[in-house]
């Protein structure tokens, strides 16, 4: 049977309000009789209740983490590694999927308001929307919030996130440097900034190196079915590289062109973005853009803590930078 603070204090033959007292190290109680009843707690082995304490300190002892997705391995491995980095903290984890719809995701963000989340990681969805209603409750509220992998363009949030800008652009480059100058790039719908970022330094990259041809393919979503569907539509014979903005879209792509018999990279070259593990593994392993996810997630975590520890309002930033990985698929 577990030893309960009731019986710390009949063994020290004082109240429950001093046991309690001295094992949190209050002045009101003097040294001598603090070690004592530690000691006598410790011969006990006695365990203090994490969720009493919190109730007394009115703390929630958890940190909050929203992911659009956990089906694209991009997200479950930032929220395997956030769940590694928390574990040593002392602090709980509690993860929500947003399902990539901005309807759930503010209806998770007043749960996790409601539910005193001491501090909250937030992956934004991959759609447009710009200014969700939450942020201003998130604001009212004074809950550390950190945007990771994505932001919105609000001042006043802490950010976590990779250079994408710099990422695409490096590989852009790349391309161009083996003699790729007619490049389709196939993304999401306009809005989302992390898309936008990568769209916006294809371009940019292209005007620099006054690229044959650059082309923007708008799609509705970013996953793989989107794509595998949408690539009968699109006439891939005009270009000689292909360049998606996450590896799943990449491996999609590569499925469905070498159904009708094209060869990778010999007619086409293709590239993704993310570096996922079956970027790696698949038929003929993607070049790609690595993001340092196993960063982020340390980084955002040691943000959110020091956010906690801060006595007043702060706004931390952190880019992380992005690494070309070099494969056979171009």
């Amino acid at each position: 049977m577990a030893v309960g603070i009731k019986d710390v204090a009949r063994a020290a033959n004082v109240s429950e309000a001093t046991v309690s007292l001295a094992l949190n190290g209050s002045p009101l109680v003097n040294e001598q009789t603090r070690q004592r009843i530690i000691k006598i707690a410790q011969s006990m082995n006695y365990t203090p209740n994490p969720y009493a304490r919190q109730l007394v300190l009115k703390r929630s002892g958890v940190i909050g983490l929203v992911v659009p997705s956990i089906e694209n391995y991009y997200y479950a491995t930032f929220v395997k590694h956030v769940n590694r980095a928390i574990r040593s903290t002392g602090y709980r984890l509690t993860i929500s999927i947003s399902e990539n719809d901005p309807e759930n995701e503010a209806k998770i963000i007043q749960e996790m308001i409601n539910n005193r989340v001491e501090a909250l990681l937030l992956a934004p969805v991959n759609i447009p929307n710009d200014q969700p209603d939450y942020l201003s409750l998130l604001i009212d509220s004074e809950i550390p919030t950190i945007f990771v992998t994505s932001r919105y363009l609000v001042d006043g949030f802490s950010c976590v996130m990779c250079d994408l800008f710099g990422g695409m652009k490096t590989l852009i480059y790349y391309l161009n440097n083996r003699g790729y100058n007619n490049t389709l790039l196939l993304t999401g719908p306009q809005g989302s900034y992390a898309l936008d970022q990568r769209t916006e330094a294809a371009l940019t990259a292209a005007k620099q190196l006054n690229l044959t041809r650059l082309d923007v393919v708008n799609l509705p979503d970013v996953t793989y079915e989107a794509v595998y569907e949408s690539m009968e539509y699109i006439k891939t014979d005009e270009y000689d590289a292909l360049v998606c903005v996450n590896d799943m879209m990449a491996l999609a792509a590569y499925n469905s062109l070498t159904m009708r018999g094209l060869k990778v990279p010999q007619d086409i070259a293709i590239a993704g973005f993310d570096d996922v593990i079956f970027s790696q593994i698949s038929p003929i392993p993607l070049t790609t853009v690595a993001q340092d996810i196993e960063g982020m997630a340390k980084t955002a975590t040691e943000s959110a803590l020091s956010l906690l520890q801060a006595k007043t309002a702060t706004t931390l930033e952190s880019i992380l930078p992005c690494k070309l990985v070099i494969r056979k698929s171009t």
